[in-house]
C-alpha cells in the first residue's frame, strides 16, 4: 500500500481515521503524579474529539476510552462514527497489564470484554470468535514495570494487528517496531510458540498489520499520527478493508515535548474547570491554549493577571501587595523575556510541532534558576526563604521532565527486543569528556579488547577545539563559586542536554572527564533511567581535595560521595585508586576495573555516524 499524504490529489485515493483517541470519559490516570494531584488524564468532551478529528483531516471517527464506551454512546448517531474501546488486558499468570484497542463494539460486547479482561487468552478467544478488530496499544509501554520480554513474545503469538506509531511514545526511534514486524519469520514464532506452549492465533501469524492512534489526552494532537486505507465510502467498508490488513501508519510518534504539552493541557482544563484555586502559572498556560482552543475562554480574574503580567509597571499596587509575591516575581520575568512578549501581544499560535513554547518556558526557567540555585548552593539555610520561586517554577519545569523520563522509561525493553528480533545490539554512548581524553580512552581500550568491534560516541562538552557532527557543546547559563567547598560550578540548562539525549537517541552515558557539565549530565541521566558508567576521577579528587579547606573537608566528601553514588558504575584502574574511592566514600558494589579481564569493551562501530560507541 502506497504512503497516503495531506496532498488533495490523495484524498480521493485514501481515507484516515485516528484509531486512538480518549475523552473526559477516560477518568482514571495511570500517571502518578496526576494521580497525586487529582487530575483526570482527560477532559475533552466527546462532541471536541469529533469537530477537531475532522478538522484535522480525519475522514472516520471513533472513540477508544479506558474500559468504558460513555463517552463514545453520546456521539453514536454521528456520521463516518464507530464506537470503540481500549481495554486493560491481564496476563492472569503474572499479572502484567497491557491494553488492547477493539473497534466497532455495542453496550453487550462492551459487557463481554469487561467480564473477561481479567485473562487476556480468554478475551482474544472471544474477539476473534466474534469477528471483532483488536490491536495491542503501545506494546511496550510498561504500566506495572513489570512488563518483560517474554510478554512480547506472547503479544506476537497472539495478535495479528499492533499500533507502531503512537503520539504519546516514540517506538524506539519510530520505525523500530515496524522492521521488526516486517521480519518477522515463521521459524522464529514458532520457537516462542514452543518456549511458552501457545498456539499462534490466526491465518500466518507471522505476517502482522500495522495501525497507528494519537493516543491524544489533551485535545490538542487528534489525528497525529494516524492510520490511512483505501478510501473507503462507509463504516463498514473502511472495517473491511481494516481486517484484510489495508492499513498504512502515517505521522510521527510521540516526544516529550509533546508529553509535556499533552500534561500542560490537561491541567489548565483541570483547573480552569474550578477543581482548584487558579494559579498565575496556569493562567498563562491557558493563555497559550486559549488561542488554540477557541471554545475555552477566559475567567475574567484570569484575563485580569495576565493583563497585569506584560501592561502594568513593576512596583504596581498589584505587586506591591505582599513582599517578593509571586505576582511580582512572574512579571518581572515576562516582562524581561522576549518570547513572552510574543505571547503576550497574541501573536504566538500554539503549534505541536513547533519547539516556540519550550524554549520559552525553558529560558523563563533558566532564569529563575540563574539566580535561585547560587543563593541555595551559597545559603543553604536560604531554601525556604526562595520557596516561592521555587513552586513558581516547578509546574512549568516537571511536565517536560516528566516527558523525557517517560520517553526513555521503556527503552531498556526495546532494546532487548530488537537485539533478539533483529540482532541489532547497538548503543547511543554519550561521553563527557574532552576530544583528547576520548582519544586515549579509545587506544586504552582498543588495546585491551581482543574482541574489539563496531563503536561510536556523541562528546558533551564544555569547550571543543572543532565543532563535528559527534559534538555536543554547551555554553554554561553562570558560573557560581561555592564558599563551603571552596570551588567554582557552571550551572547549565537541563532541557537542552536532555533534548541532546533525545535526539540521539542516547541509551548509556559514559563520564570520562568529571566537571560541572558531567554532574548535570550525571543527574539528568539518573532522572531519565540512563545507565551511567564513571571513570573515577582519582587524580583529580587527590588534587582537588588539597585546596578544600580542612572545616570544609567532611561536607565535600560526603557531597562527592554522593555524585559518585549516583552512576551505575565507577570504573578503577587500579588497587590504589580502589582504595582512594573507598576511602571517599564509593560503594564497593558499584566498582569495576578497567582491565582486559573486566567488564569494558567496545562494541560497535557505526559508518553512518562515523564514530565511536561505547558498551560496558
Amino acid at each position: 500500500m502506497k504512503p497516503c499524504s495531506q496532498t488533495s490529489a490523495s484524498r480521493n485515493l485514501f481515507s484516515r481515521i485516528d484509531l486512538h483517541v480518549h475523552t473526559k470519559f477516560s477518568k482514571n490516570a495511570d500517571d502518578w503524579l496526576l494521580k497525586q494531584l487529582g487530575v483526570n488524564e482527560c477532559y475533552t468532551t466527546p462532541e471536541e474529539v469529533y469537530s477537531r478529528a475532522m478538522q484535522n483531516g480525519m475522514d472516520f471517527v471513533t472513540i477508544t476510552d479506558h474500559d468504558s464506551i460513555e463517552g463514545a454512546l453520546q456521539i453514536a448517531h454521528k456520521e463516518r462514527f464507530f464506537i470503540s474501546e481500549e481495554v486493560s488486558a491481564f496476563f492472569p499468570d503474572d499479572p502484567v497489564k497491557i491494553h488492547l484497542v477493539v473497534l466497532d463494539i455495542d453496550q453487550r460486547k462492551h459487557e463481554f470484554i469487561q467480564e473477561l479482561r481479567f485473562n487476556v487468552y480468554d478475551l482474544v478467544d472471544y474477539l476473534n470468535k466474534q469477528d471483532i478488530i483488536h490491536f495491542v496499544a503501545h506494546p511496550f509501554f510498561n504500566m506495572s514495570t513489570r512488563l518483560q520480554l517474554s510478554h512480547i513474545h506472547k503479544m506476537l503469538l497472539l495478535f495479528k494487528y499492533f499500533e507502531v506509531k503512537n503520539g504519546g511514545k516514540l517506538i524506539y526511534q519510530d520505525d523500530f517496531l515496524i522492521r521488526l514486524l516486517k521480519t518477522l519469520t515463521p521459524e522464529k514464532l514458532w520457537e516462542c510458540a514452543e518456549k511458552y506452549n501457545i498456539t499462534p492465533r490466526g491465518k500466518d501469524p507471522w505476517i502482522k498489520y500495522m495501525v497507528a492512534g494519537s493516543d491524544d489526552h489533551g485535545g490538542i494532537y487528534i489525528g497525529s499520527p494516524h492510520t490511512c486505507i483505501p478510501k473507503a465510502k462507509s463504516v463498514d467498508q473502511l472495517l473491511s478493508f481494516i481486517r484484510k490488513g489495508y492499513t498504512r501508519a502515517e505521522g510521527e510518534g510521540g516526544s516529550p515535548i509533546k508529553i509535556a504539552h499533552s500534561i500542560f493541557s490537561v491541567a489548565y482544563r483541570h483547573f480552569s474547570a474550578g477543581k482548584t484555586k487558579n494559579q498565575t502559572t496556569y493562567n498563562l498556560l491557558g493563555h497559550i491554549f486559549n488561542q488554540y482552543d477557541q471554545a475555552q475562554s477566559l475567567s475574567i480574574k484570569s484575563r485580569v493577571a495576565l493583563f497585569g503580567l506584560y501592561h502594568l509597571p513593576e512596583g504596581s499596587f498589584l505587586s506591591g501587595l505582599k513582599k517578593q509575591s509571586r505576582f511580582s516575581l512572574l512579571q518581572k520575568l515576562v516582562k524581561s523575556d522576549p518570547a513572552f512578549k510574543q505571547i503576550f501581544q497574541q501573536r504566538f499560535e500554539f503549534n505541536q510541532d513547533d519547539q516556540r513554547l519550550l524554549k520559552a518556558i525553558t529560558a523563563f526557567i533558566n532564569r529563575v534558576l540563574i539566580d535561585l540555585i547560587p543563593d541555595v548552593l551559597q545559603k543553604p539555610s536560604s531554601f525556604m526563604e526562595r520557596l516561592e520561586e521555587i513552586k513558581l517554577v516547578l509546574p512549568l519545569m516537571i511536565p517536560y521532565l516528566i516527558g523525557f523520563k517517560t520517553e526513555y522509561r521503556d527503552r531498556p525493553l526495546m532494546r532487548k527486543a530488537a537485539k533478539y528480533y533483529l540482532k541489532d545490539d547497538s548503543t547511543h554512548f554519550a561521553v563527557f569528556a574532552r576530544d583528547v581524553d576520548v582519544r586515549d580512552f579509545i587506544r586504552i581500550i582498543r588495546a585491551q579488547s581482543a574482541n574489539a568491534r563496531n563503536f561510536s560516541y556523541r562528546l558533551f562538552c564544555n569547550k571543543s577545539p572543532k565543532q563535528s557532527a559527534q559534538t555536543y557543546f554547551f555554553s554554561p547559563m553562570k558560573r557560581v563559586h561555592i564558599p563551603a567547598m571552596d570551588m567554582e560550578i557552571d550551572l547549565y540548562s537541563l532541557f537542552d542536554i536532555g533534548e541532546a539525549f533525545y535526539k540521539k537517541h542516547i541509551d548509556k552515558i559514559y563520564i570520562h572527564s568529571f566537571n560541572s557539565l558531567a554532574i548535570w549530565g550525571l543527574i539528568l541521566g539518573k532522572w531519565m533511567q540512563i545507565p551511567v558508567v564513571m571513570r573515577y576521577p582519582y587524580p583529580e579528587v587527590k588534587a582537588f581535595f588539597q585546596k578544600v579547606p580542612k572545616n570544609n573537608i567532611n561536607f565535600t566528601k560526603k557531597t562527592l560521595a554522593f555524585l559518585l553514588n549516583l552512576s551505575d558504575h565507577v570504573l578503577l584502574s587500579s588497587e590504589k585508586a580502589k582504595r582512594h574511592a573507598l576511602q571517599y566514600g564509593v560503594r564497593p558494589k558499584k566498582m569495576i576495573f578497567t582491565r582486559k579481564s573486566q567488564k569494558v569493551r567496545i562494541v560497535s562501530y557505526d559508518k553512518s555516524i562515523s564514530g565511536y560507541e561505547l558498551t560496558l
